[in-house]
């Protein structure tokens, strides 16, 4: 099956493609700095950097992103709308649902506050490592240990990927973080990688 990131030589993934992490689409990266689904901006690939800075906060981010974070994509929002909307006739589990829910869009708001309103700082890549507990198409996904200063000390967040490209980012190598100022530990690498 070809996904579009082969390379035409059949040597694994192309090194100037990566998946947009707004929207998961292949985008040649040596051709535009946006996807050219979403209009996101992109990830460089491995070994050239940092890229440009973050803009200044609020940061308008893709409103499919946002879509996605908060109910097609977010397991607890899908369970608790079913939960809700199929069993409206009882009075006990329209209200898990309605909890399920909230709980949801919750953690969709923690997901997406360092993105819109996070600090930026440079950060860097400790370690990748493959993931060999979870499995998704028959594919492993890569964790960044991602270190980064902030005024509360350093932190080092990791940051789940399935693009095998940034399996080839190497230790040392720099990141922008953004980071939340009340919770330092709620971040995200910007631009996402997918």
């Amino acid at each position: 099956m070809n996904t579009g990131m082969e390379r035409r030589d059949g040597g694994g993934p192309d090194p100037c493609t990566v998946s947009c992490g707004w929207c998961g689409a292949a985008n040649r990266r040596d051709e535009s700095g946006l996807c050219a689904r979403c209009g996101g901006p992109l990830p460089l690939v491995p070994g050239e950097g940092p890229g440009p800075e973050p803009p200044p906060a609020p940061r308008l981010i893709p409103e499919d992103y946002v879509r996605r974070v908060r109910y097609t994509r977010n397991p607890w929002t899908i369970a608790g709308i079913l939960i809700t909307v199929i069993l409206i006739w009882s009075i006990v589990f329209p209200l898990l649902g309605i909890g399920l829910w909230i709980y949801g869009l919750k953690r969709a708001k923690r997901r997406l506050q360092p993105l819109i309103y996070g600090t930026s700082v440079k950060g860097r890549i400790l370690n990748v490592l493959q993931d060999t507990s979870r499995t998704r198409g028959g594919r492993h996904p890569w964790k960044l240990a991602v270190e980064y200063e902030t005024p509360k000390g350093p932190y080092v967040a990791e940051i789940t990927v399935w693009d095998a490209v940034h399996a080839k980012r190497p230790p040392g190598e720099p990141v922008w973080v953004l980071y939340d100022a009340e919770s330092p530990d709620l971040c995200s690498v910007w631009p996402p990688m997918a």
